[in-house]
């Protein structure tokens, strides 16, 4: 990585902590990388991303979550697919939402079950919450919309907050919109890498106990 910096495929994070590990990117600062990616996915395959890159902090935990997301599920027996990100969602911004993500989880006999992601690194208002997750019940209850853009009806809404955040979970079940899941970003770095999936660290619309996206 360090040669592929030095040597302008990659560009890297600057003024990190020296205790930190060293964050190498894809940016306008490293023009044989684009290059090199141009020539492998097509001409113009970059310039949305170089329009609009999103907030790199933002980008980096919703990565960690779909690193331990992939590993949980290989270690499940389970397979990710499908995944895309806010930029492939943007087109979903005529529905009042762009979700951080968006997967599916495939079981070994081929069923496959909806994620849309929701990662949320400092707090917002209760009143955004609640216009959002309106938004969300509208688009999965309303005129079959979900299952048109995603070819499934199953989902599951994964929030993952900050911090404690009961007033999102209160929302929900006001709207009554069961697919939501909420954990933190503590939870999910304090289990397991391989039990992201099987680890009981959701919250769920109307339920007291914490529970798992998947049973072992």
């Amino acid at each position: 990585m360090t040669a592929a910096w030095r040597s302008g495929f990659l560009d890297k994070l600057r003024d990190r902590p020296v205790n930190r590990p060293d964050v190498y990117f894809l940016s306008a600062g490293a023009p044989k990388g684009l290059a090199l990616l141009e020539d492998i996915l097509g001409d113009g395959a970059t310039r949305n991303r170089l329009r609009r890159p999103p907030a790199l902090e933002h980008a980096l935990a919703v990565n960690e979550f779909r690193a331990r997301l992939e590993y949980a599920a290989e270690r499940s027996h389970l397979r990710v697919d499908a995944w895309k990100d806010e930029l492939d969602l943007a087109e979903l911004a005529s529905e009042g939402i762009v979700p951080d993500a968006s997967f599916q989880v495939v079981r070994p006999q081929g069923a496959r079950a909806g994620f849309l992601v929701e990662s949320e690194l400092s707090p917002v208002s209760r009143r955004h919450w609640r216009s959002r997750l309106k938004k969300y019940a509208e688009f999965y209850y309303g005129r079959r919309k979900y299952e048109a853009v995603f070819g499934l009806r199953s989902l599951r809404l994964l929030v993952v907050t900050d911090g404690p955040r009961l007033s999102i979970l209160e929302e929900a079940e006001r709207l009554e919109f069961t697919p939501l899941r909420l954990t933190t970003w503590g939870q999910v770095r304090e289990v397991a890498p391989g039990e992201l999936l099987s680890a009981p660290i959701w919250r769920k619309p109307l339920e007291a106990d914490l529970v798992a996206l998947y049973g072992n």
